[in-house]
């Protein structure tokens, strides 16, 4: 139920329910829509109406799309047919797709007679272009010829300056290859002796510069022996102090003992004295923490008094608040199954509305069955008694005659749907009421669970929580919860400190008792620790005694050594660091000096052995130069030169860096030039022989036959290319209006039918009961069912004297959706029938409150699980007389038998002494505000 509808029904205010029993027809037929929620008639009934006119639009469509393809524009017809052939092809000619077959079969016979046309014009210019290209090879041949003729003459013409390549570069050859090498081998000789000259020369230098070093190094070596002298008493002044600085360093390194020593000494004094203040003080701490340990001796009872005590409130708290069955999880858990159980009806509303289209569709169905079947048998039947005058019925057996043909049942044959597809319907009309079932099923289950869910709530809030006692529904999801649960809280929080407190106070007292043993460990330690104190002071005082003889015995020994310029260890290494470095700087000098006297020699020695090599080399290269001289003028003779300058004229020639690829050039170029000439007479004896016989052919003629063959045969493609475009347009049509004519007889069947059944559920058929629209006539039927529970209500009221009917008397073809909304009020006593608004005011009243029962018990029936429990009625009951006044009351103490709460709210006193409970609502003289007064019985 939606709010508003809760709204108009619990609410029975005098003055709604009064408008809506006055108001006119089609206003109740709007408050009635609204209440009872007609969408889903309105919405097949627009459906179908919306279904006929897509049906007929596609019709219209298709009726477009089949004329589009034989407009001029799309469907082609030759331009010599006559006005009388013209009209075969209209859209509405008759006979219309076999007039398109025969124009076809008309251009097919054309086409063929083109192609072999074509076939002819092809082969044709095939021969021609044969023979066109054959002249053409033939007149490239002789062409050819000529050419070749003329280029031999030009080749024939460099022959002189062939032969004139062909010596020089012969000659070059040999001055390159012979001539060449000789003069190479005699230059290299002429080298090799210049520099065996130049060889002595640098020998004879270097045995000069070998004497004076020699003299030198002689010199510089001579004083080596008084070096070696001073060397060795530096190394034993060295050895001398060395041991004097390690004495040295022993008598620091005692002093630095002792000196230990004695710090130690004083530490060891200081931290006796510190180790008999802390004896003191760790007497005084003793008997301090085991004064205060005394009151905390019996803690343990206390604490676990505390500890009982706050797990007891824990639990409690833990109770109301646990995430599973806490009294605040309990609450939301209810809440969102009440909100799971709205969304539920309304998908249980969308699954009715499917279920009430799935079974429509396979009523329809099974009739669309019955008529196609009917209009078979029909057929049938037909057929037997034309042909034999006399056939049974299929159906009943009785016999007919063509006489006595029975009238045709069903008139237009729609497609008869298959044994699988009733099936199919069936199965989903069921399927669709067993979902309709389980969410009826579910719903009741749901608000069951959500009943017994509250009652054991409440059942736990009464047992856990204190008062207000006892708890309901509407004080568990107020703030009062909130209350009880933060007192709870409260105390488990007092109890809890409380424990914390006594578990502080535990661990003072094990804190106490530790630091108590620990005082008692510490004094019985600075004990022993004095006394080992005292033996370690008189031990270090014997080491220092001991050290100090130690130091003065050394002290006597270094009085004895030769340090006399050092008063420290330090500056006796350094000493020692510089007559180190002079006595290595006298050791380097003696080794330079001598290294350079035996090079000296033996540089001296490798020169004179250079001069002796270098005259041997010196001798050997001049017998070289002659002898390589002698075989380059020996080589010129040879090759024919006369003298050498014709030798570097022919040298000169060779123009590339490598002589060799020069003459290989030269030759290729000669060898080419041959190969070229050859070449072309062998060409030229071909051609003369292929041409033998022959002339140059003129092509033009060729070329004009074969331009006017081309164009005959593109004019042929051309013609077929149409033709073909025009057949295809033409199978297109013919194909559209086959397929175009079996859908626009299937299209045209359903639109007839849809249209029927739209125009009857929008009311625009006349039928026996007058024009009715489907969502009219589904809120007539409740507002019929809503009279009748209204009725019954007011008989009682009015004890038997009044009853509420519907207008029955306008029926037929001009009733219209109106007048089923009109109410009529019969008069029991005198069996006459008037209209509503005649009624006095506190019939009305009564008529108004039955109206409004009648309205609470249809809504309930139509809404499923939906129960109103509570009605309040507001005012009214002043017009009544006493009887009237016990009878209104008796009816709706009735009501509230059956487990309604029945509220009241009027003025009148007489109904103070009849109602067991109420609210009385009276102001205050100092006008304060109002006051309420809660009464209960007695």
């Amino acid at each position: 139920m939606e709010a508003t509808q809760f709204r108009q029904i619990v609410m029975l205010a005098q003055g709604e329910f009064k408008a809506f029993m006055e108001a006119k027809d089609n206003d109740r037929k709007d408050i009635l829509a609204k209440l009872f929620d007609s969408s889903a008639a309105r919405i097949l009934q627009d459906a179908l109406a919306t279904s006929a006119k897509q049906l007929t639009a596609q019709l219209q469509e298709l009726q477009r799309d089949m004329d589009a393809f034989l407009k001029p524009a799309a469907f082609y017809l030759p331009e010599d047919i006559s006005d009388e052939e013209r009209v075969l092809y209209h859209p509405a000619a008759p006979h219309l797709a076999e007039n398109i077959a025969r124009l076809i079969a008309q251009e097919e016979a054309q086409q063929q007679a083109l192609l072999e046309a074509k076939q002819m014009q092809s082969a044709a210019l095939l021969a021609l272009t044969r023979r066109q290209t054959e002249a053409e090879a033939m007149n490239k041949r002789i062409a050819e010829l000529a050419k070749e003729t003329e280029a031999l003459a030009q080749l024939l013409l460099r022959q002189e300056e062939i032969d004139r390549l062909q010596q020089e570069t012969a000659q070059s050859a040999v001055a390159l290859r012979q001539v060449q090498p000789a003069k190479a081998l005699a230059q290299a000789a002429q080298q090799r002796h210049e520099r065996a000259a130049q060889t002595a020369a640098q020998a004879e230098a270097r045995i000069t510069r070998a004497g004076n070093n020699a003299i030198a190094a002689q010199k510089a070596a001579a004083g080596n022996e008084q070096r070696a002298a001073q060397k060795a008493l530096l190394d034993k002044r060295i050895a001398d102090m060395t041991d004097a600085v390690e004495a040295m360093a022993a008598r620091d390194k005692e002093a630095a003992a002792k000196t230990t020593l004695e710090k130690t000494l004083a530490a060891k004094q200081t931290a006796l004295t510190k180790a008999e203040a802390d004896l003191k003080a760790l007497t005084a701490l003793t008997d301090e923490a085991a004064r205060q340990l005394l009151p905390l001796q019996d803690i343990d009872a206390l604490q676990a008094q505390a500890d009982s005590e706050y797990k007891a409130a824990q639990k409690e708290y833990d109770e109301l608040t646990h995430p599973a069955t806490g009294l605040p999880a309990v609450i939301a858990g209810i809440r969102k199954a009440m909100a799971t159980y709205e969304q539920g009806k309304q998908k249980a509303a969308m699954v009715q509305a499917e279920a009430l289209r799935l079974e429509e569709a396979a009523h329809a169905l099974h009739m669309q069955y019955i008529d196609g079947y009917a209009f078979t048998l029909q057929k049938e039947l037909d057929h037997a008694l034309d042909t034999c005058g006399e056939a049974d019925c299929p159906v009943c057996g009785t016999r007919f005659s063509a006489a006595s043909r029975p009238k045709a049942a069903v008139h237009a044959q729609t497609e008869i749907p298959t044994k699988e597809a009733l099936t199919k319907a069936d199965e989903d009309a069921k399927a669709g009421t067993d979902r309709l079932n389980k969410a009826r099923e579910w719903l009741i289950t749901q608000q069951s669970s959500i009943e017994e869910r509250t009652a054991a709530l409440l059942q736990s809030a009464n047992t856990l929580l204190p008062a207000p006692a006892p708890w309901s529904w509407e004080t568990l999801t107020s703030s009062k919860l909130t209350e009880a649960i933060g007192t709870k809280l409260e105390a488990m929080d007092a109890a809890g400190a409380l424990a914390r407190k006594r578990n502080e106070e535990v661990k003072q007292r094990n804190r106490l008792k530790n630091q108590l043993e620990e005082y008692r460990l510490g004094s019985q330690n600075a004990i022993e620790q004095q006394s080992a104190l005292g033996i370690e002071t008189a031990t270090l005082a014997g080491e220092i005694k001991a050290a100090q003889a130690r130091i003065e015995a050394m002290d006597a020994q270094l009085n004895k050594a030769q340090l006399k310029d050092c008063a420290t260890a330090e500056a006796a290494q350094a000493e020692i660091r510089r007559l180190t470095q002079e006595s290595a700087a006298l050791a380097a000098e003696i080794d330079r000096t001598a290294r350079q006297l035996e090079e000296s020699q033996k540089e001296k020695a490798a020169a004179e052995e250079g001069l002796k090599s270098a005259a041997l080399l010196l001798a050997e290269t001049a017998a070289e130069k002659d002898k390589t001289a002698a075989a380059y003028l020996q080589a010129l003779s040879a090759a024919g030169f006369a003298a050498e300058e014709d030798f570097l004229a022919a040298m000169a020639r060779i123009t590339l860096p490598d002589g060799e690829a020069w003459i290989a050039r030269n030759s290729d170029r000669i060898q080419q030039y041959a190969a070229l000439c050859t070449e072309k007479q062998q060409t030229i004896a071909r051609l003369q022989k292929e041409t033998e016989g022959h002339a140059v052919t003129d092509l033009t003629a060729l070329s004009a036959e074969a331009d006017a063959l081309t164009r005959q045969i593109a004019d042929t493609d051309a013609a077929l290319t149409t033709l073909t475009h025009h057949i295809s347009g033409h199978r297109t049509a013919l194909d559209k209006q086959r397929e175009g004519q079996e859908e626009k007889q299937l299209l045209a069947r359903a639109q007839s039918r849809m249209q029927a059944l739209g125009d009857m559920a929008c009311g625009r058929i006349n039928n026996e009961n007058g024009r009715h629209a489907f969502e009219g006539f589904v809120l007539s039927c409740t507002f019929r069912e809503v009279l009748r529970h209204a009725s019954g209500y007011l008989y009682t009221m009015t004890g038997g004297k009044y009853v509420l009917e519907h207008d029955r008397e306008t029926a037929g073809a001009h009733r219209n959706s109106a007048a089923d909304f009109r109410i009529l009020v019969t008069d029991n006593l005198t069996g006459q029938q008037r209209e509503i608004g005649s009624l006095s005011g506190g019939e009305s009243f009564q008529a108004s409150m039955a109206l409004a029962l009648g309205l609470s018990d249809t809504v309930q029936n139509h809404s499923g699980t939906v129960k109103i429990e509570s009605m309040f009625i507001d005012e009214g009951f002043g017009t009544l007389d006493s009887d009237c006044l016990d009878r209104m009351l008796k009816v709706l103490s009735d009501l509230s038998g059956g487990k309604r709460q029945i509220g009241i709210i009027s003025h009148v006193d007489e109904l103070s002494s009849q109602i067991q409970k109420g609210i009385r609502v009276s102001g205050s003289k100092d006008s304060s505000g109002s006051r309420l007064h809660v009464e209960y019985d007695g």
